[in-house]
C-alpha cells in the first residue's frame, strides 16, 4: 500500500538507520515549548534549544526534565543587531500556540496581531555556537521560525557546514530561497514532510537536507550506486 507522504517520523528514522554514526547534538531554532519529534527520534542527544520567548522556558525546562539539553534565549538573524521581538498566537489543530517573530527596530510588524514583546539584541549562528565542537556524522539542526529562517542560515554558513541534517519549515514564498542557500552551503534534499494546507492550497512543509559530505561519504544514501536500478524497489507516493 503506498503512501501518501512520508512523515517526519518516517525521514528522521530512515536517516537513522542509514547514518554511520549515532546523533549525539540535536540544535533546535526555534524549540518554543516542545519540539516532541526531535526527542523521539534522539532521546539520548544533547538538545540545544533556542527560544527567546523566556515565559515558555519553564515548560520548556519542564518538557525536557528527562533530556540533556541547554536553553538559550538569543533571537538569531543575520547580524548582530537591536530588534523588535513580537508575539503573536497561531491556531493548530490541537489549540492556540504562542510564536514570536524579529522586526527590524525600524520596520512595521509582519502580520495584523502582533504585540511587541521587547526590544533585543540579536545574534547568529554562528555567535552562538562559536565555541562548540560539532560534527556532520553526529549533528543536525532544526529550524523553524516563521518567517526568518533564511536570514539565520545566512548568518550561520560555518556553524552549518559541521551539520549532518538540516530540518527547515519552508511556505510557499520562503522555498525559492531557501533551496538555493541550502545548495551554496553543500546541503540537497533529502524529504519533504508534514505538508501543510488551508483550503485545499498548499501553504508550507518541512524540507529535509542532507550534507552533501554525509552522502557522498557513504553510499546508503546513495541508493542507485549501491543498488543501480531495481524496479521492485521504486515506490511513488500518491
Amino acid at each position: 500500500m503506498t503512501k501518501k507522504h512520508h512523515s517526519m517520523d518516517y525521514a528522521l528514522e530512515l536517516f537513522t538507520k542509514l547514518n554511520d554514526s549515532p546523533i549525539n547534538h540535536v540544535v533546535d531554532i526555534g524549540a518554543n515549548t516542545d519540539t516532541l519529534f526531535l526527542k523521539k527520534a534522539f532521546p539520548t542527544a544533547h538538545h540545544y534549544l533556542v527560544e527567546p520567548l523566556e515565559h515558555l522556558h519553564p515548560q520548556l525546562i519542564d518538557n525536557y526534565k528527562n533530556s540533556n539539553y541547554t536553553i538559550f534565549s538569543e533571537p538569531l538573524m543575520d547580524t548582530i543587531k537591536p530588534m523588535h521581538l513580537y508575539e503573536y498566537n497561531v491556531i493548530t489543530q490541537t489549540g492556540i500556540v504562542k510564536s514570536s517573530t524579529l522586526v527590524d527596530e525600524n520596520s512595521p510588524p509582519t502580520k495584523a496581531g502582533m504585540t511587541l514583546s521587547k526590544i533585543i539584541t540579536s545574534s547568529t549562528l554562528d555567535n552562538l555556537f562559536y565555541n562548540y565542537n560539532f560534527n556532520k556524522l553526529d549533528s543536525i539542526i532544526k529550524i523553524d521560525v516563521d518567517g526568518n529562517e533564511a536570514k539565520i542560515l545566512n548568518g550561520g554558513e560555518n556553524t552549518l557546514s559541521n551539520m549532518g541534517l538540516m530540518i527547515v519549515e519552508c511556505n510557499a514564498e520562503s522555498f525559492y530561497e531557501i533551496i538555493p542557500l541550502a545548495q551554496k552551503m553543500n546541503f540537497e534534499l533529502f524529504d519533504i514532510v508534514s505538508p501543510g494546507y488551508y483550503r485545499d492550497i498548499f501553504i508550507q512543509a518541512d524540507f529535509i537536507f542532507i550534507n552533501q559530505e554525509v552522502k557522498n561519504n557513504n553510499i546508503k544514501f546513495r541508493p542507485f550506486a549501491e543498488f543501480g536500478f531495481v524496479g521492485d524497489y521504486w515506490n511513488p507516493l500518491q
